[in-house]
C-alpha cells in the first residue's frame, strides 16, 4: 500500500507477497467481473474469479483467445459498438469513465445484459494508452423490468 492509503487496524499488507494476496482477494471477493486489456495486441491480461460465472470461460481460457474472445462471448449486435467504445476509451483523461451495455453469451448459452465501465490503467511513456481496467456488472434484470 502507499504510504497514504487508509488501512483497517489489523489489515495492513506486510510485504510484497502479503500485499499481492491481499489485492488478489479484493478482486476475488469484488462481486463484478474485474479485467485488463492489453491495447497494443488487444488481449485481455487479467480476469478475477467471476469470469467462469459470468462468461462460461476460466481465465486460462480467456488469456489463449486473446482479442477473439469478444467475438465468442458479445452479442453480434454489440461487438462493433464495443470495438468503437474501446477506441473512445483511449482518448479518456486518467479519472474518467467510458461505459457501454452489451450483451454477453452466459456459460449457460443465454445473452443477459451487462455494463461495461472502463477507465485508464496504463499509459506509455509517450502517453497513449496502453491497457484499460474494466469492471462488468450483470444489469439484465433492470435491462428486461425497464423494457
Amino acid at each position: 500500500m502507499e504510504k497514504n492509503e487508509p488501512t483497517l487496524p489489523g489489515m495492513e499488507p506486510k510485504g510484497i507477497n502479503d500485499k499481492n494476496s491481499y489485492f488478489k482477494r479484493v478482486a476475488d471477493l469484488s462481486p463484478n467481473l474485474l479485467f485488463i486489456i492489453d491495447l497494443r495486441n488487444g488481449g485481455i491480461i487479467y480476469v478475477n474469479r467471476k469470469a467462469q460465472r459470468v462468461l462460461g470461460y476460466d481465465a486460462q481460457d480467456i488469456y489463449e483467445k486473446g482479442q477473439k474472445i469478444f467475438e465468442s462471448v458479445l452479442h453480434p449486435d454489440d461487438l462493433e459498438r464495443y470495438l468503437t467504445n474501446i477506441e473512445n476509451c483511449k482518448q479518456l483523461n486518467d479519472e474518467e469513465d467510458c461505459d457501454l451495455e452489451v450483451r454477453f453469451r452466459t456459460g449457460d448459452n443465454e445473452w443477459q445484459w451487462n455494463k461495461i465501465t472502463q477507465r485508464i490503467f496504463e499509459r506509455e511513456e509517450n502517453g497513449n494508452a496502453s491497457h484499460l481496467l474494466g469492471t462488468v456488472e450483470n444489469i439484465h434484470r433492470q435491462k428486461i423490468f425497464k423494457e
